[in-house]
């Protein structure tokens, strides 16, 4: 994946980026950026990561239809009832998508660099300590850094954990959670669809 081509195709368009390493934090902010700015202040070999920028769930492809030729939607898509969103995710190393539930199946796909995931069933729901009012669809706790003390029901959950590398594809059913971690520079494409209940 060649980010020049980001730049010659893009890099004048504005796109909103996310500031700060994860949502719910409390230094966490948005700010509009260039693209072509926004790649070389966070994406370049000689960026600084201490407070990342990323491009998160962003509807890029609508906003830049050039990009959208690039690729195909997974056939897997064709069982929803409409169309999928696609949504798009661009960050350096160390960007984090904190535990939490999508009410739409999702096909993450991996474009450049890995990401770590952790899930975790709905089954779950009970151990997971959700945030009340606008994240409650959002987890409190921290599946890389447990802490037992403050949150001791997450023993009772079984994490899965898995590296997402380029190339490669996840299915996410709808209400399972799910942690995101960058691990490298990298690249993700979102396609969320809804479906019938039991797939």
């Amino acid at each position: 994946c060649d980010l020049n081509y980001f730049m010659r195709t893009a890099g004048y368009r504005t796109v909103p980026i996310e500031l700060g390493k994860k949502y719910d934090n409390e230094d966490w902010s948005q700010g509009m950026f260039r693209f072509g700015e926004f790649l070389k202040k966070f994406m370049s070999e000689n960026a600084k990561n201490d407070h990342p920028g990323y491009l998160a769930q962003h509807d890029l492809f609508d906003q830049i239809p050039q990009l959208r030729k690039d690729f195909l939607v997974p056939d897997f898509c064709a069982i929803g009832r409409e169309e999928p969103v696609i949504k798009s995710w661009i960050g350096p190393a160390n960007t984090i998508s904190t535990m939490h539930t999508d009410d739409k199946h999702n096909i993450l796909c991996q474009v450049l660099g890995e990401k770590l995931i952790i899930l975790a069933s709905p089954a779950d729901s009970s151990n997971l300590y959700q945030y009340e009012g606008l994240l409650n669809n959002t987890s409190q706790v921290d599946p890389e850094n447990l802490d037992f003390d403050e949150f001791p029901l997450t023993k009772n959950v079984k994490f899965l954990k898995l590296v997402l590398k380029a190339g490669e594809m996840l299915y996410i059913p709808k209400m399972w959670f799910h942690y995101v971690r960058s691990l490298s520079p990298s690249i993700s494409i979102s396609f969320w669809f809804e479906a019938e209940d039991k797939i």
